[in-house]
């Protein structure tokens, strides 16, 4: 491996646990407790009227503490996995999907392109990431 893949791979792994990490604790603990400043409940009782979630007449803090508590999973797994071992690299296929879920979550609620800063930071982390691991190919390699 490289010297710009092998500092990429840091870099992102990093950054992907901190930032999928810090995700699931603000979308698990408001179920707990109170916490002043996090408006992810709020969000999260827009996101359930939009299609598919509306079908499925899903209850906002289920909804909120599912995604939470699988984005906390995924970022364990890829702290404490093998390294390029199979489920880090599916924990890292599954927060990619996470990432298209937001988007389309953000985009069917009418947010804001500035809404969408979170969601472009998770997605290039995660190809980054990929591209690290040799799971992503891309065209000059």
């Amino acid at each position: 491996m490289g010297a710009l893949k092998r500092y990429s791979y840091l870099v992102s792994t990093v950054l992907l646990v901190l930032l999928f990490g810090a995700a699931g604790v603000f979308n698990v603990l408001p179920i707990f407790i109170d916490m002043p400043g996090n408006d992810m409940p709020n969000q999260f009782r827009r996101f359930v009227h939009i299609p598919p979630l509306s079908y499925l007449k899903v209850h906002p803090d289920l909804y909120m503490f599912s995604v939470g508590l699988s984005e906390l999973i995924a970022a364990g797994i890829i702290i404490l996995a093998s390294r390029g071992g199979r489920a880090q690299t599916l924990a890292t296929y599954y927060l990619g999907i996470v990432m298209i879920g937001a988007a389309y979550t953000h985009a069917m609620v009418g947010d804001p392109v500035e809404k969408f800063g979170g969601v472009l930071m998770g997605s290039v982390l995660v190809l980054v990431r990929l591209y690290s691991m040799n799971k992503l190919k891309l065209k000059f390699d």
